[in-house]
């Protein structure tokens, strides 16, 4: 993909249009790579390369600047998950400023299997149910 268009696509947040040229989609979709893995759909702007001399433009978005190497933001770190039971709430990117990547992060519920010991040791019964919410801190038992 060109540079130009994928800056054009970035610039409109036409994040699915943008995913139709994404090497690791086309893989997982053809099976070629991490067969039965799972990615969340990426509803966010790519998360590299930024400049370091701002916040918030990415790197080689200025003509005539020798001394930033031309790269097209991409999704460079992803978050994939294999598995039943497991369901993704959210999967959004950070804005940590601490370096030339926004941090990517993902919310899960999973189902656990509990098998009772045979020996009759200890049986788990009305376990808790705890939702960690990144915004929010922890809430236990409620929904």
């Amino acid at each position: 993909m060109e540079d130009d268009f994928a800056r054009h696509l970035i610039r409109k947040q036409d994040w699915k249009a943008l995913q139709e040229f994404d090497q690791l989609q086309k893989e997982l979709e053809e099976g070629g790579v991490f067969e039965g893995w799972k990615e969340g759909d990426i509803e966010f702007a790519p998360r590299y390369k930024y400049s370091s001399s701002t916040t918030n433009r990415y790197c080689g978005s200025l003509p005539n600047r020798s001394e930033e190497k031309q790269r097209t933001p991409a999704w460079c770190d992803r978050i994939l998950w294999y598995g039943k039971g497991v369901e993704q709430l959210n999967y959004f990117r950070s804005e940590s400023k601490f370096s030339d990547h926004r941090p990517v992060s993902a919310l899960f519920s999973t189902q656990i299997e509990i098998k009772s010991s045979s020996r009759g040791l200890m049986k788990l019964q009305n376990i808790p149910q705890t939702v960690l919410n990144p915004k929010n801190g922890m809430n236990r038992g409620e929904e």
